[in-house]
């Protein structure tokens, strides 16, 4: 079974602004260990790509606010 994480950037993650307290190292470390890595954001979909690519962490994912599990699934099986 694969898990998703999905994480809020803005005072969550040391990249956001505010820095929040999970470190990209932290994220680097849930990618190696079989984790599916993604954000959930309203920051516009470039920057959230951006951010990923900065810091060369791991592949990105968006997660929509209005989605089911349903539409998660199937768009991650398409993708």
């Amino acid at each position: 079974m694969k898990v998703l994480v999905s994480f809020d950037i803005d005072g969550t993650l040391e990249a956001g602004d505010p820095p929040g307290p999970i470190t990209m190292q932290m994220v680097k470390k849930a990618k190696e260990h079989g984790c599916i890595i993604g954000s959930s954001s309203d920051r516009p979909l470039p920057v959230q790509q951006n951010i990923w690519d900065r810091f060369d962490t791991v592949s990105y994912t968006h997660l929509r606010a209005h989605e089911t599990r349903h539409d998660l699934v199937c768009r991650l099986l398409l993708e």
